[in-house]
C-alpha cells in the first residue's frame, strides 16, 4: 500500500526528467536559434534599406554612385547590434571580393571566393550562390570569434542580396552565444528539477515514516485485541455455566455450551430458537427477566424449574444482564436437584 501511494510521485518525477532533458530542454535549443536567426534577417532588412537610401540620393542626383556606395559603406562599418553590441554586419560583391568587414579589415578590397572555413567549406561561394536566385538566406559555417581571433565557433549568417549595386549583405550570430543562453536556462531548469526532487523525496519519506508509524499502531492494536479476546474467550471457556446472547424478542443468537452439567434443551437445537419455547416455567419467568433487564441497568437474577420424566427435577439460576441496546446475556447454571413432591 506504501509503495503504491509514493510510486505516483517517482513516476511523476521520472517522467518530468525525461521529458526535461530529451523534449524540453532540445525544443527550447531550437525556439532559441530560430529566434536568434529571425532577429539576424530582420536586421540584414534594416541594413540592406540603408544601401537603397543612399541609392536613392544617388539616382535623384544628390550625391554620386561613388559618393553613395562610400556612405553607405562607412554607414555599415559602424552598426552593431546583439546583446553585447558587437555583432557586426558585412559586405561582399557578387564576385567574392570583401567589401566591409569591420573585425577583419585586411579582408577588404580582396577576392575571397576560395576562402574556407575550418570544415573546409567555402562559405564565401556559398553566400553569393544563397542570395543568386531569390532575395536572402541562410548560411552555416565555422567562423573566428570577433573577441578572440584564434577561437572559432558555428556561426549562421543571412545573406540578402541588394542588385542595383550587385552587393551582398549580412550579418549572422555565433551559435555558442545561443547554446549559452540555452544552458543558463538549462542549468536553471534543472536545479528547479532537482528541487522538486528533493520535495517529493522529503514528502514520501514523511508518508512512509507516517505509515510505517500507522503500521505498528495499528498491529499493536490488533495484536492487543487478538490477546485481549484470547484472554476473555479462556475465562468465558472456563465458566461452567450456559451463555446465551439474546435480542429483545428472546431469540438465541449465540450459545455456549454449559460444562459439568446436562442442559434441558440440546444446545444445537436452541440456537436460532427463542426462550418462549422453554419447558415448564422457564420460558414465562425468563421472559419476564429479559425485558427487566433491557429497561434497567442491573443485572436480573431468577431461578426456575425443570420437570424431567421420571427423574428428579433440575433447578437453574439464570443472571440476564443487558449488553447493547437490545440485547442480553444470560448465564445459566444448575443449583442443584430436588425430590418432586
Amino acid at each position: 500500500m506504501v509503495f503504491g501511494t509514493i510510486l505516483p510521485f517517482f513516476v511523476t518525477a521520472a517522467v518530468f526528467v525525461s521529458a526535461l532533458f530529451f523534449v524540453i530542454i532540445p525544443m527550447v535549443r531550437r525556439n532559441q536559434i530560430e529566434k536568434e536567426k529571425a532577429a539576424v534577417r530582420d536586421i540584414v532588412v534594416t541594413a540592406w534599406q540603408c544601401l537603397d537610401f543612399y541609392n536613392s540620393l544617388s539616382e535623384s542626383g544628390t550625391i554620386t554612385k561613388g559618393q553613395a556606395q562610400e556612405f553607405a559603406r562607412e554607414h555599415i562599418r559602424g552598426l552593431r547590434f546583439g546583446t553585447d553590441m558587437k555583432n557586426y554586419f558585412w559586405i561582399i560583391d557578387m564576385r567574392g571580393n570583401v567589401i566591409v568587414n569591420p573585425y577583419s579589415p585586411e579582408l577588404e578590397g580582396h577576392n575571397h571566393g576560395m576562402l574556407r572555413d575550418a570544415d573546409g567549406k567555402y562559405f564565401i561561394r556559398e553566400f553569393i550562390e544563397a542570395v543568386r536566385e531569390g532575395e536572402g538566406d541562410f548560411v552555416s559555417y565555422k567562423w573566428k570569434l570577433k573577441d578572440s581571433p584564434g577561437d572559432i565557433e558555428d556561426k549562421t549568417s543571412f545573406v540578402k542580396r541588394y542588385r542595383e549595386w550587385d552587393w551582398v549583405v549580412g550579418a549572422g550570430v555565433y551559435l555558442d552565444e545561443v547554446y549559452r543562453s540555452v544552458n543558463i536556462m538549462s542549468t536553471a531548469m534543472v536545479l528547479l528539477t532537482f528541487l522538486i526532487l528533493i520535495v517529493i523525496s522529503v514528502m514520501s519519506f514523511h508518508v512512509v515514516k507516517n505509515y510505517m508509524q500507522s503500521e505498528r499502531a495499528r498491529f499493536k492494536i490488533a495484536s492487543d485485541a487478538r490477546r485481549t479476546e484470547t484472554k476473555i474467550r479462556a475465562m468465558i471457556d472456563s465458566i461452567p455455566d450456559m451463555l446465551l446472547r439474546l435480542d429483545k424478542s428472546g431469540k438465541i443468537l449465540d450459545i455456549k455450551e454449559p460444562l459439568g452439567f446436562e442442559p434441558f434443551m440440546n444446545p444445537g437445537e436452541m440456537l436460532g430458537s427463542t426462550i418462549l419455547q422453554w419447558p415448564g416455567n422457564a420460558a414465562e419467568k425468563c421472559l419476564q427477566a429479559l425485558q427487566l433487564a433491557l429497561g434497567s441497568k442491573d443485572p436480573q437474577t431468577i431461578s426456575f424449574d425443570i420437570e424431567k420424566e421420571n427423574a428428579e427435577p433440575l433447578i437453574f439460576e439464570a443472571v440476564f444482564a443487558k449488553c447493547g441496546r437490545s440485547e442480553v446475556l444470560v448465564s445459566i447454571r444448575q443449583l442443584a436437584s430436588r425430590r418432586s413432591v
